[in-house]
């Protein structure tokens, strides 16, 4: 992997030398993220490439790279694993995640639609777990959404969140910024506000994906960003479907 290289293809991401980029997962002002499978093993992972505009920014980079070296000392059976930190030939950092036998849960949902009471059960309870073990720590999620949770779709007990607090990190203005940091339906109202999110805001983020798992659709899903926004902010969920609403 020292030989790590990075081709764009557009804004859809890139191809990654012995790694299949499948999905792009996330893209922050300072670092993007992919949802990549190793051509050798055929096992998947999550990649995360530092911008360019980044590496050359001294302090920008020690802080971020800092956060790298918290983020590898977490250790939590549902939290996505990262495994190294490395920097390539050309001087991009990369992050690499554990091998996983998983997709991302979109990928689920968008084959099977809304989930049974018991799968959602299954598949909450996890990562009500794992986001408390980040609270704990004082650490945020940020950004809870279908494409953030890893799961194996023979074995919905057993998902990963991918905590996107490096990837989502603001920079300084002379750092790309991107165009979406995170989708309007999974924002918290206090974000909208542009105020600072809280762990309040991630335990939100739970019950919006809770609710889209129950239904197939969030919540708060307006014809523009700008109505979805305000459905957050003035408006309260349609009721839940009676076969589900005990929950």
């Amino acid at each position: 992997m020292s030989g790590l290289e990075l081709s764009q293809r557009g804004s859809a991401g890139g191809a990654v030398e012995g790694l299949e980029v499948l999905q792009k997962l996330a893209e922050g002002s300072a670092v993007e993220a992919f949802f990549v499978r190793d051509g050798v093993s055929q096992k998947n992972a999550i990649l995360e490439l530092l911008r360019n505009e980044v590496v050359t920014d001294v302090e920008l980079c020690s802080k971020l790279l800092e956060q790298t070296r918290q983020h590898l000392t977490l250790s939590h059976p549902h939290l996505v694993a990262r495994q190294r930190a490395q920097q390539n030939a050309q001087g991009r950092i990369y992050i690499l995640s554990e091998p996983m036998n998983g997709v991302p849960l979109s990928t689920v949902m968008k084959e099977r639609g809304k989930l049974t009471v018991p799968e959602v059960i299954d598949l909450m309870t996890p990562l009500c777990d794992a986001l408390f073990y980040l609270h704990e720590l004082g650490l945020k999620h940020g950004n809870l959404c279908p494409v953030h949770v890893m799961v194996n779709p023979d074995n919905l007990a057993h998902p990963w969140l991918f905590d996107t607090l490096l990837t989502l990190t603001r920079s300084v203005p002379a750092v790309h910024e991107a165009s979406k940091l995170v989708q309007s339906q999974y924002l918290a109202p206090e974000r909208i506000k542009g105020r600072r999110g809280t762990s309040a805001s991630d335990i939100y983020g739970l019950g919006v994906l809770m609710y889209e798992l129950l239904t197939g659709q969030p919540p708060f899903l307006g014809a523009t960003s700008i109505e979805t926004r305000r459905l957050h902010l003035e408006s309260k969920p349609p009721p839940l479907p009676d076969e589900v609403a005990g929950l």
